[in-house]
Protein backbone atom coordinates (compact mmCIF):
# COMPACT_ATOMS: atom_id res chain seq x y z
CA UNK A 1 0.00 0.00 0.00
CA UNK A 2 1.31 3.36 -0.65
CA UNK A 3 0.98 4.93 2.78
CA UNK A 4 3.56 2.41 3.93
CA UNK A 5 5.59 2.12 1.07
CA UNK A 6 9.28 3.88 0.95
CA UNK A 7 7.91 6.04 -1.57
CA UNK A 8 5.83 7.88 0.77
CA UNK A 9 8.31 7.88 3.55
CA UNK A 10 11.16 8.62 0.90
CA UNK A 11 9.99 10.06 -2.07
CA UNK A 12 7.16 12.96 -1.64
CA UNK A 13 8.69 16.26 -0.80
CA UNK A 14 6.66 18.67 1.47
CA UNK A 15 6.59 21.34 -0.95
CA UNK A 16 7.82 22.87 -4.11
CA UNK A 17 10.29 24.72 -2.21
CA UNK A 18 11.76 21.56 -0.58
CA UNK A 19 12.54 20.13 -4.20
CA UNK A 20 14.16 23.09 -5.64
CA UNK A 21 16.25 23.31 -1.99
CA UNK A 22 17.25 19.25 -3.37
CA UNK A 23 18.32 20.06 -6.87
CA UNK A 24 20.13 23.25 -5.62
CA UNK A 25 22.09 21.35 -2.74
CA UNK A 26 22.99 18.44 -5.49
CA UNK A 27 24.24 21.04 -8.23
CA UNK A 28 26.18 22.65 -5.19
CA UNK A 29 27.89 19.29 -4.10
CA UNK A 30 29.23 18.67 -7.56
CA UNK A 31 30.57 22.07 -8.47
CA UNK A 32 32.29 21.69 -5.08
CA UNK A 33 33.63 18.52 -5.17
CA UNK A 34 34.78 19.16 -9.04
CA UNK A 35 35.75 23.02 -9.06
CA UNK A 36 39.23 22.38 -7.94
CA UNK A 37 39.84 19.45 -10.43
CA UNK A 38 38.36 20.95 -13.84
CA UNK A 39 39.69 24.41 -12.48
CA UNK A 40 36.58 26.35 -13.06
CA UNK A 41 34.62 29.06 -12.00
CA UNK A 42 31.22 28.97 -10.72
CA UNK A 43 29.52 30.23 -13.74
CA UNK A 44 31.42 27.95 -15.80
CA UNK A 45 28.92 25.04 -14.65
CA UNK A 46 25.19 24.42 -15.33
CA UNK A 47 23.11 25.97 -13.15
CA UNK A 48 20.40 23.94 -11.28
CA UNK A 49 17.36 25.75 -13.61
CA UNK A 50 20.00 24.78 -16.53
CA UNK A 51 20.16 21.39 -15.49
CA UNK A 52 16.43 21.12 -14.71
CA UNK A 53 15.85 22.35 -18.56
CA UNK A 54 18.38 19.84 -19.66
CA UNK A 55 16.42 17.19 -17.91
CA UNK A 56 12.96 17.96 -18.89
CA UNK A 57 14.18 17.83 -22.56
CA UNK A 58 15.16 14.28 -22.45
CA UNK A 59 12.36 13.09 -20.10
CA UNK A 60 10.55 13.95 -23.50
CA UNK A 61 13.03 12.04 -25.18
CA UNK A 62 12.42 9.23 -23.11
CA UNK A 63 8.28 9.16 -23.01
CA UNK A 64 8.57 9.52 -26.98
CA UNK A 65 11.11 6.92 -27.06
CA UNK A 66 9.00 4.35 -24.56
CA UNK A 67 5.85 5.11 -27.51
CA UNK A 68 7.88 4.05 -29.80
CA UNK A 69 9.06 1.19 -28.42
CA UNK A 70 7.95 -2.57 -29.59
CA UNK A 71 6.97 -4.39 -28.62
CA UNK A 72 4.47 -1.95 -26.53
CA UNK A 73 4.99 -0.97 -23.38
CA UNK A 74 2.35 -0.80 -21.02
CA UNK A 75 2.06 2.65 -19.37
CA UNK A 76 3.09 1.92 -16.15
CA UNK A 77 6.47 0.96 -17.37
CA UNK A 78 6.95 4.11 -18.72
CA UNK A 79 5.58 5.76 -15.70
CA UNK A 80 7.96 3.79 -13.43
CA UNK A 81 11.17 4.56 -15.94
CA UNK A 82 10.38 8.35 -15.49
CA UNK A 83 10.13 8.58 -11.93
CA UNK A 84 13.41 6.45 -11.79
CA UNK A 85 14.70 9.02 -14.20
CA UNK A 86 13.26 11.73 -11.81
CA UNK A 87 14.90 10.34 -9.01
CA UNK A 88 17.98 9.79 -9.64
CA UNK A 89 18.96 13.23 -10.78
CA UNK A 90 17.72 14.34 -7.30
CA UNK A 91 20.90 12.99 -6.08
CA UNK A 92 22.62 13.50 -8.49
CA UNK A 93 24.15 15.69 -11.67
CA UNK A 94 23.71 15.26 -15.66
CA UNK A 95 27.62 17.13 -15.23
CA UNK A 96 28.00 13.59 -13.86
CA UNK A 97 25.61 10.87 -15.60
CA UNK A 98 24.63 11.37 -19.23
CA UNK A 99 20.77 11.83 -18.97
CA UNK A 100 20.22 9.98 -22.56
CA UNK A 101 21.98 6.77 -20.94
CA UNK A 102 20.45 6.93 -17.87
CA UNK A 103 17.11 7.05 -19.38
CA UNK A 104 17.88 4.11 -20.97
CA UNK A 105 19.07 2.19 -18.34
CA UNK A 106 16.30 3.39 -16.49
CA UNK A 107 13.89 2.14 -18.96
CA UNK A 108 15.58 -1.18 -18.89
CA UNK A 109 15.04 -1.44 -15.37
CA UNK A 110 11.42 -0.42 -15.42
CA UNK A 111 10.39 -3.28 -17.64
CA UNK A 112 12.41 -5.69 -15.32
CA UNK A 113 10.65 -4.22 -12.06
CA UNK A 114 7.20 -4.02 -13.52
CA UNK A 115 7.53 -7.55 -15.42
CA UNK A 116 7.81 -7.00 -19.06
CA UNK A 117 9.50 -9.41 -20.49
CA UNK A 118 11.69 -8.01 -23.13
CA UNK A 119 15.64 -9.16 -23.53
CA UNK A 120 18.29 -6.74 -23.35
CA UNK A 121 18.91 -7.36 -27.55
CA UNK A 122 15.39 -6.88 -28.02
CA UNK A 123 15.42 -3.76 -26.06
CA UNK A 124 18.39 -2.18 -27.67
CA UNK A 125 17.03 -3.40 -31.17
CA UNK A 126 14.36 -0.32 -31.03
CA UNK A 127 17.60 2.16 -30.85
CA UNK A 128 18.15 1.55 -34.23
CA UNK A 129 22.13 1.03 -34.12
CA UNK A 130 24.62 -0.86 -35.68
CA UNK A 131 25.68 -4.34 -35.08
CA UNK A 132 28.85 -3.17 -33.12
CA UNK A 133 27.02 0.18 -31.34
CA UNK A 134 24.21 -2.36 -30.36
CA UNK A 135 26.28 -4.44 -28.44
CA UNK A 136 28.23 -1.04 -26.93
CA UNK A 137 24.84 -0.08 -26.34
CA UNK A 138 23.98 -3.58 -24.03
CA UNK A 139 27.02 -3.16 -22.03
CA UNK A 140 26.60 0.58 -20.99
CA UNK A 141 23.08 -0.23 -20.04
CA UNK A 142 23.70 -3.20 -18.19
CA UNK A 143 26.51 -1.27 -16.69
CA UNK A 144 24.16 1.38 -15.07
CA UNK A 145 21.85 -0.65 -13.53
CA UNK A 146 23.23 -1.73 -10.19
CA UNK A 147 24.61 2.06 -10.11
CA UNK A 148 20.59 3.32 -10.74
CA UNK A 149 19.23 0.89 -8.08
CA UNK A 150 22.14 2.13 -5.58
CA UNK A 151 20.86 5.77 -6.06
CA UNK A 152 17.25 5.12 -5.62
CA UNK A 153 18.21 3.53 -2.31
CA UNK A 154 16.65 0.26 -3.54
CA UNK A 155 13.46 1.81 -3.61
CA UNK A 156 12.28 -0.09 -6.83
CA UNK A 157 8.52 -0.21 -5.93
CA UNK A 158 6.65 2.73 -7.42
CA UNK A 159 3.01 3.06 -7.10
CA UNK A 160 1.94 5.11 -10.04
CA UNK A 161 -1.76 6.83 -10.57
CA UNK A 162 -2.55 4.48 -13.49
CA UNK A 163 -4.04 1.91 -11.14
CA UNK A 164 -6.06 4.08 -8.78
CA UNK A 165 -7.27 6.11 -11.74
CA UNK A 166 -8.83 2.34 -13.27
CA UNK A 167 -9.86 2.03 -9.82
CA UNK A 168 -12.37 5.04 -9.70
CA UNK A 169 -13.27 4.37 -13.03
CA UNK A 170 -14.81 1.28 -12.13
CA UNK A 171 -16.65 2.57 -9.02
CA UNK A 172 -17.88 5.44 -11.25
CA UNK A 173 -19.65 2.78 -13.51
CA UNK A 174 -21.44 1.80 -10.36
CA UNK A 175 -21.93 4.70 -7.79
CA UNK A 176 -21.89 8.01 -10.16
CA UNK A 177 -25.46 8.44 -12.04
CA UNK A 178 -23.59 11.57 -13.05
CA UNK A 179 -21.46 10.32 -15.79
CA UNK A 180 -23.68 7.22 -17.79
CA UNK A 181 -20.92 5.99 -19.94
CA UNK A 182 -17.31 6.15 -18.18
CA UNK A 183 -15.34 5.42 -20.84
CA UNK A 184 -15.90 8.78 -22.26
CA UNK A 185 -13.82 9.92 -19.49
CA UNK A 186 -10.31 7.71 -20.78
CA UNK A 187 -8.96 9.76 -23.29
CA UNK A 188 -8.98 12.79 -21.31
CA UNK A 189 -7.82 11.24 -17.94
CA UNK A 190 -5.07 9.53 -19.64
CA UNK A 191 -3.94 12.72 -21.35
CA UNK A 192 -4.40 14.36 -18.49
CA UNK A 193 -1.75 11.83 -16.51
CA UNK A 194 0.55 12.06 -19.29
CA UNK A 195 0.91 15.71 -18.75
CA UNK A 196 1.28 15.35 -15.10
CA UNK A 197 3.90 12.77 -15.25
CA UNK A 198 5.78 14.84 -16.67
CA UNK A 199 6.05 17.69 -14.29
CA UNK A 200 6.97 17.18 -10.54
CA UNK A 201 3.37 15.95 -9.48
CA UNK A 202 4.79 12.54 -8.55
CA UNK A 203 7.11 13.88 -6.01
CA UNK A 204 4.65 15.61 -4.00
CA UNK A 205 1.36 14.48 -3.83
CA UNK A 206 -0.29 10.91 -3.75
CA UNK A 207 -0.98 8.77 -6.87
CA UNK A 208 -4.38 8.31 -5.90
CA UNK A 209 -4.75 11.87 -5.57
CA UNK A 210 -3.16 12.39 -9.17
CA UNK A 211 -5.50 9.70 -10.56
CA UNK A 212 -8.64 11.34 -8.84
CA UNK A 213 -7.88 14.86 -10.18
CA UNK A 214 -7.41 13.38 -13.84
CA UNK A 215 -11.15 11.97 -13.79
CA UNK A 216 -12.54 15.22 -12.54
CA UNK A 217 -9.99 17.17 -15.44
CA UNK A 218 -11.74 14.41 -18.06
CA UNK A 219 -15.29 14.96 -16.72
CA UNK A 220 -15.00 18.65 -16.91
CA UNK A 221 -13.47 18.31 -20.26
CA UNK A 222 -16.78 16.17 -21.46
CA UNK A 223 -19.20 18.73 -19.62
CA UNK A 224 -19.85 16.69 -17.08
CA UNK A 225 -20.01 16.80 -13.34
CA UNK A 226 -18.53 14.00 -11.02
CA UNK A 227 -18.09 16.63 -8.00
CA UNK A 228 -21.02 14.89 -5.79
CA UNK A 229 -19.80 11.47 -6.50
CA UNK A 230 -16.54 12.85 -4.84
CA UNK A 231 -18.20 14.71 -1.99
CA UNK A 232 -21.26 12.42 -0.95
CA UNK A 233 -19.45 8.81 -2.53
CA UNK A 234 -16.00 8.95 -1.74
CA UNK A 235 -16.02 11.14 0.92
CA UNK A 236 -18.65 9.90 2.94
CA UNK A 237 -18.67 9.82 6.60
CA UNK A 238 -15.31 11.33 6.54
CA UNK A 239 -14.23 14.44 8.11
CA UNK A 240 -14.19 18.24 6.49
CA UNK A 241 -10.76 17.96 6.92
CA UNK A 242 -10.12 15.41 4.70
CA UNK A 243 -12.27 16.18 2.27
CA UNK A 244 -10.50 19.97 2.30
CA UNK A 245 -6.59 18.34 2.52
CA UNK A 246 -8.23 16.43 -1.03
CA UNK A 247 -9.30 19.59 -2.33
CA UNK A 248 -6.55 21.44 -1.84
CA UNK A 249 -4.08 19.16 -3.28
CA UNK A 250 -6.17 18.63 -6.57
CA UNK A 251 -6.05 21.96 -7.36
CA UNK A 252 -2.39 22.11 -6.59
CA UNK A 253 -1.68 19.51 -9.18
CA UNK A 254 -4.05 21.18 -11.84
CA UNK A 255 -2.49 24.18 -11.23
CA UNK A 256 1.22 22.35 -11.95
CA UNK A 257 -0.28 20.94 -14.96
CA UNK A 258 -1.54 24.02 -16.26
CA UNK A 259 1.69 26.33 -15.60
CA UNK A 260 4.08 23.24 -16.72
CA UNK A 261 6.82 25.33 -18.38
CA UNK A 262 7.37 24.71 -22.01
CA UNK A 263 10.69 22.92 -23.47
CA UNK A 264 13.56 25.20 -24.07
CA UNK A 265 14.33 25.34 -27.78
CA UNK A 266 16.10 23.06 -29.59
CA UNK A 267 19.35 26.14 -30.17
CA UNK A 268 18.61 26.50 -26.25
CA UNK A 269 19.65 23.12 -25.93
CA UNK A 270 22.37 23.03 -27.95
CA UNK A 271 24.05 26.00 -25.88
CA UNK A 272 23.77 23.41 -23.00
CA UNK A 273 25.08 20.65 -24.20
CA UNK A 274 28.14 22.95 -25.73
CA UNK A 275 28.51 24.28 -21.75
CA UNK A 276 28.22 20.49 -20.14
CA UNK A 277 30.87 19.22 -22.15
CA UNK A 278 33.11 22.20 -20.45
CA UNK A 279 31.97 20.94 -17.29
CA UNK A 280 30.75 16.94 -16.72
CA UNK A 281 33.26 14.83 -14.90
CA UNK A 282 35.73 13.17 -17.30
CA UNK A 283 36.13 10.44 -14.71
CA UNK A 284 32.64 9.11 -15.63
CA UNK A 285 33.24 8.54 -19.34
CA UNK A 286 30.77 5.81 -20.94
CA UNK A 287 33.96 3.38 -21.83
CA UNK A 288 34.86 4.00 -17.41
CA UNK A 289 30.82 2.31 -17.04
CA UNK A 290 31.34 -0.22 -18.63
CA UNK A 291 30.38 -3.97 -17.01
CA UNK A 292 32.82 -6.61 -17.60
CA UNK A 293 31.51 -9.94 -16.64
CA UNK A 294 33.68 -13.13 -16.23
CA UNK A 295 32.14 -15.96 -17.11
CA UNK A 296 34.14 -18.13 -14.95
CA UNK A 297 33.16 -16.80 -11.67
CA UNK A 298 30.48 -14.80 -12.01
CA UNK A 299 31.61 -11.96 -10.59
CA UNK A 300 31.23 -8.35 -11.50
CA UNK A 301 33.52 -5.54 -11.87
CA UNK A 302 32.36 -2.06 -11.46
CA UNK A 303 34.92 1.05 -11.91
CA UNK A 304 35.95 2.73 -8.70
CA UNK A 305 34.49 6.24 -10.23
CA UNK A 306 31.36 4.61 -9.90
CA UNK A 307 31.55 2.56 -6.96
CA UNK A 308 32.88 6.21 -4.79
CA UNK A 309 30.19 8.57 -6.80
CA UNK A 310 27.73 6.07 -4.60
CA UNK A 311 29.48 5.50 -0.93
CA UNK A 312 29.55 2.41 0.68
CA UNK A 313 26.18 1.30 -0.22
CA UNK A 314 28.46 -0.79 -2.64
CA UNK A 315 30.11 -2.35 0.17
CA UNK A 316 27.13 -4.57 1.47
CA UNK A 317 26.82 -6.16 -1.91
CA UNK A 318 28.67 -9.59 -2.76
CA UNK A 319 30.02 -9.06 -5.92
Amino acid sequence: MFHSSTQKAHWIFRSKDELATQRENTNKQYQSRMASKLNLSQGQFLTPSEEFKFLQYYETRLWDFCRHFRPPLPPNVSATALMYFKRFYLNNSVMDYSPRNIYMACLWLSTKVEEFNVSISQFVENLKESPQQSMRSEDLILALELPIISALKFHLTIHNPYRPMEGFLIDMRVRCAEVPDVDVLRPAADEFLTKALKTDAALLFPPSIIALTSCLQAAAANNLNIQPYIVETLFAGQSEEAFNNCKSQMKKIRSLVKKASSLAPPEEIGKLKNKLEKCRNPALTDERLLVFVDDDDDTISVPVETVAAFGNEFDALDF
